[in-house]
């Protein structure tokens, strides 16, 4: 009798195995090509890089929750446990932080993607502002804080802080939206715009699935037990969600990968950019160039 798991099975490993052949290109980060449309997105714009910087470190997140992902399943002979719950939660961590990067670089106006960055820097600096106050209440507990080193290290990340504030203030900008919508935002242009590299992944709404489960895996990350009532038929669901998932975040991640390289390559001439991006994303790499080009 076949064995049903088998196909699923079979499915994760390839998925896994894709997600892990990013990893290179997340720990490696190049610079971009002159005269590419990413380098000139920073010419002239704010501080050096900030463009590309706030695009690319939302996939090398991704990207390394991937690699530990492909870990955690090639481990599961030694472990003995599945761990569906960690694979979910760092594949749905990877869904938004690639999503990000698309919704920062999919529009085609260089002042669109530019006031991305500007209202995607601001949401930033609203997160880190919460964490200087918790940094502050507990650097305060200890007796004589003023006095030591630690204290004048957190005097200065306020005052770089500040810094940053000021220099955005009166710069046009766009409200990112919450993480779900980054997520709903990026499936719906992948569809508009359907990746060359993989028919099937894509080929029939990748913007439900994905959206279906990052809701699912968000279960996981903030300990909800819902999820757990679309698993009751057992093992077979079980694999099946993590199936999903990876289906999910490493389209994603795939997607991010390509639109980042679409923009950091120039078209003029031979990039210099050394290919750490599985080849097989070349013919989307491609075809998105001509829309920033």
């Amino acid at each position: 009798m076949t064995d049903p798991r088998q196909p699923i099975l079979e499915r994760t490993y390839s998925r896994a195995k894709r997600g892990r052949a990013l990893k290179v290109w997340g720990v490696r980060p190049q610079l971009c090509d002159a005269g590419s449309s990413l380098a000139l997105d920073d010419e002239g714009f704010m501080v050096d890089g900030l463009v590309n910087l706030t695009a690319s470190f939302p996939i090398m997140n991704a990207t390394d929750n991937l690699a530990a992902v492909a870990d955690l399943i090639e481990f599961r002979p030694q472990s003995k446990n599945a761990h569906i719950s960690s694979i979910c939660a760092l594949c749905r961590g990877a869904v938004e932080s690639a999503a990000k990067t698309i919704w920062l670089l999919s529009p085609t106006e260089r002042a669109e993607r530019r006031a991305r960055c500007v209202g995607f820097t601001n949401s930033e600096l609203d997160a880190q502002r919460g964490f200087l106050a918790a940094e502050r209440k507990r650097l305060r507990l200890r007796p004589g804080y003023q006095n030591e080193p630690v204290y004048a290290k957190f005097e200065e990340h306020v005052r770089l802080f500040d810094e940053q504030v000021d220099m955005l203030n009166g710069l046009k900008r766009e409200k990112p939206p919450n993480s779900s919508g980054f997520v709903t935002k990026a499936g719906t242009w992948i569809d508009a715009h359907p990746p060359a590299h993989d028919q099937g992944l894509f080929g029939s709404g990748f913007e439900a699935g994905v959206e279906r489960f990052y809701v699912l895996g968000s279960s996981f990350v903030h300990g909800f037990k819902w999820a757990l009532r679309y698993v009751q038929t057992g093992e077979l669901e079980t694999f099946r969600m993590v199936a999903d998932g990876l289906a999910a975040a490493v389209g994603m991640a795939e997607c991010a990968v390509a639109l980042y390289e679409a923009q950091a390559q120039r078209t003029d001439a031979p990039t210099s950019r050394q290919q750490l991006h599985p080849h097989t994303l070349n013919p989307t790499i491609a075809n998105w160039s001509a829309l920033y080009h």
